[in-house]
């Protein structure tokens, strides 16, 4: 554990910041996958489950020794050695997961901005960033995200308030009790991509009195999938269930229809570079939580002092993970999205069960 503490409310602004980035990047094509029209509610439905998991596990730290997190509820729940072994799954694949964002995000960078560069330079320069963020006290990083955090949301406030007039009902409307099993098989992708909030659990004993604040946690969240909705809405209510699925980011694409004084493409080049940040902010404590795992897996003094390994193994995985585009995305809507639904919901859930049973809490 560090020596100090952030508070809860830091630790959802950096939470908050950081799963922006993977959420609009896949939820509003993948929703369309799998949901047609209805697909802009898959964030909102899959608010169920998460707030489901994230008040389980909540309500089992509040009874546990101050400092707790999800390694200490793992141990608590399936023995010290059954524990250990389930953090160090947990630090691998959530290091997994981080090389697929780096090579997925830089080869957005590269397909929106900068097409005729090489991967390797973004992949180098996004470790750079990642090293230097993973590296320092928890607490700079915090601040560093609630600057970025306010800026952040008022960009995103900013695009849906100027493109919502521009909405089409007919696009999200109406919607028949036959669409119901499209909609709910849209969950998935939602669940999936929401599930790494889960992961930050191992993050528990860094963040101040977080089972105290249970109330805030769980509003945040809510107000999380709220604004996912929201932004679902206006994306499919612009361009359409069908032509939302072929984009690549479709959130992207409303920067396009704003036209503030002609000055369209630096808008989008503004919005584009800001979201680097959140993949800055993810990438960050997705590495955090990695070592935090780690240190719970092989009881090391501080799990800070891997960070710097990890992340320079990230740069050969993330160019191996995948030798195109389209595998990489494959990969992402079924190995990762299905270890996702183990590891962040059916474990949790299971852990919770479990201690609750041994009436060890």
């Amino acid at each position: 554990m560090e020596k100090h503490q952030i508070s809860t409310r830091q630790m959802l602004v950096l939470l908050f910041a950081g799963m922006l980035s993977p959420t609009i990047r896949a939820l509003p094509r993948r929703s369309m996958w799998y949901g047609g029209t209805g697909g802009w509610l898959s964030a909102l439905l899959a608010m169920v489950p998460v707030l489901l998991v994230t008040g389980a596990i909540l309500a089992c730290l509040r009874r546990m020794p101050k400092g707790s997190g999800l390694g200490e509820l793992l141990e608590l729940s399936f023995g010290q050695v059954g524990g250990r072994v389930l953090a160090g799954c947990y630090a691998a694949w959530t290091m997994l997961a981080t090389a697929v964002f780096l090579r997925v995000y830089s080869e957005r960078f590269l397909s929106t901005t900068y097409a005729n560069s090489s991967i390797y330079l973004f992949l180098t320069a996004m470790l750079l960033m990642t090293l230097w963020t993973s590296r320092g006290s928890l607490g700079a990083f915090a601040r560093m995200g609630e600057i970025f955090f306010l800026i952040l949301i008022a960009t995103l406030f900013l695009v849906i308030g100027m493109t919502v007039g521009q909405v089409k009902l007919e696009h999200v409307f109406p919607l028949w009790l036959e669409d119901v099993p499209d909609i709910l098989y849209s969950t998935l992708p939602a669940m999936s991509v929401l599930s790494y909030g889960v992961l930050i659990f191992f993050l528990g004993g860094q963040t101040k009195d977080l089972p105290e604040h249970r109330g805030m946690v769980l509003r945040w969240t809510m107000g999380f999938g709220l604004l996912l909705t929201v932004m679902q809405f206006v994306t499919v209510g612009l361009f359409g269930a069908p032509m939302v699925a072929r984009m690549q980011v479709p959130f992207f694409m409303l920067t396009k229809e704003i036209d503030v004084f002609g000055a369209t493409e630096r808008l989008e080049s503004i919005i584009i570079a800001l979201w680097v940040i959140t993949d800055v902010i993810l990438v960050g404590l997705m590495v955090r939580t990695a070592c935090t795992a780690l240190q719970s897996a092989f009881r090391l003094a501080s799990g800070q002092k891997v960070a710097a390994p990890l992340v320079i193994a990230m740069l050969p995985a993330s160019i191996l993970i995948s030798s195109s585009q389209f595998t990489l995305e494959r990969f992402c809507v079924t190995v990762l999205a299905w270890g996702n639904m183990i590891l962040c919901y059916l474990l949790p859930l299971l852990a919770c069960a479990l201690a609750k049973i041994r009436k060890r809490l």
